[in-house]
């Protein structure tokens, strides 16, 4: 079994790759959904995301879960040192 060490700085620097949503343009925020999404459904999610308290919401829920995963994988590492 191979031991890898991440020293503090490392996962400091892992952390600043979480992308912050809340940074981007409404329009580019919505451009980067539908580009992830087939193009069958691009009007219904246009729809969906024009008002704009229901943008804010689904860009805190996209911020949480990137923050959800990151934590997700700091605990998997840790747990694997334990090892």
């Amino acid at each position: 079994m191979k031991v890898h060490h991440l020293s503090k700085e490392d996962w400091r620097q892992s952390s600043k790759l979480i992308p912050n949503y809340n940074r981007l343009s409404p329009d580019t925020f919505k451009q980067l959904i539908l580009k992830n999404i087939s193009t069958t459904y691009h009007d219904q999610i246009q729809q969906c995301l024009a008002p704009i308290k229901l943008l804010k919401c689904v860009r805190q829920l996209a911020n949480l879960c990137c923050h959800f995963f990151q934590l997700k994988i700091e605990e998997d590492y840790w747990n694997m040192l334990a090892i």
